[in-house]
């Protein structure tokens, strides 16, 4: 389109570039905006970045009619950079008639000019089924961007460090830092071989005194056992002794009532003890 066209004819080339397009978006809010010197109620609709032919359509048309018109109108086409300036959300400003929030599939009915203000007519066709997928979609999508835009970052820092001078002091710093290392590791192995020796003059040393306290401990826990056996065994030898009498004293008695007895009938036998 040249400066030449009337506004006749730039209407009518968005017209052929835009009606009964079918795309999806998602129809996020109704804000109150300024139009002009008029502030009016519009529907605010979020084309998906999967209608990546749809929104490079709607871009050459905005871009057609600010070249065109210059700043003599108002487009309902809003192109938002994203945080990181890798990509561009297109929105539409219409009025909708009971849709209600969510993804939709619209149809792009009219497009007219109307005191200076470009207006762009839609009608929802349905509501989208698969609007995880395109949420996900979306959010994959912009989390590619991110990686790719942060490598590009990195890429371009790294090469700017890249210089003769970064490259020598990054070299001494590593040979410090490895020297430091292995410096560290050899005082290390060092400190480590002293404690072994340390430890086993330690050992060395202190195993006869162990041995002695053991040595010590069996004598005394020995000693006491043997005095107690021997009071075990001095206690029983007094109770056999003691017992004895009183045997030897019955067995007496005994005797002595059977030769009593012998005396009682006439006779008098020996005693078994004086026989023969």
């Amino acid at each position: 389109m040249s400066t030449a066209e009337s506004p006749e004819e730039v209407l009518n080339s968005a017209k052929q570039l835009l009606k009964n397009q079918v795309f999806s978006g998602r129809f996020e809010e109704r804000r109150l905006i300024d139009v002009g010197k008029v502030s009016m109620y519009k529907d605010i609709i979020i084309v998906d970045k999967s209608e990546k032919e749809f929104t490079k359509t709607l871009k050459t048309v905005n871009d057609t009619l600010v070249h065109h018109f210059e700043e003599n109108i108002i487009t309902c086409i809003v192109g938002t950079q994203s945080k990181l300036g890798t990509s561009c959300t297109y929105s539409i400003l219409t009025n909708l008639d009971g849709v209600p929030l969510g993804g939709h599939w619209f149809q792009v009915k009219n497009v007219s000019l109307y005191n200076d203000i470009f207006h762009i007519t839609l009608k929802s066709l349905r509501p989208l089924k698969n609007d995880n997928n395109t949420t996900s979609a979306n959010i994959t999508e912009y989390i590619s961007n991110i990686n790719k835009d942060a490598f590009r970052k990195w890429l371009v820092t790294f090469l700017a460090f890249l210089t003769v001078d970064n490259i020598v002091s990054f070299s001494r710093f590593m040979a410090v830092l490895v020297l430091t290392f292995f410096t560290g590791c050899y005082h290390l192995l060092e400190l480590l071989l002293r404690g072994f020796q340390e430890v086993n003059v330690f050992v060395h040393n202190i195993t006869p005194v162990l041995v002695a306290c053991v040595d010590g401990v069996t004598k005394v826990f020995g000693g006491f056992f043997i005095l107690i056996a021997m009071m075990w065994n001095s206690w029983n030898m007094r109770n056999k002794l003691q017992n004895q009498p009183s045997q030897a004293s019955l067995r007496n008695n005994r005797v002595d009532l059977m030769f009593l007895e012998h005396t009682m009938r006439g006779k008098s036998p020996q005693p078994p003890y004086l026989r023969h």
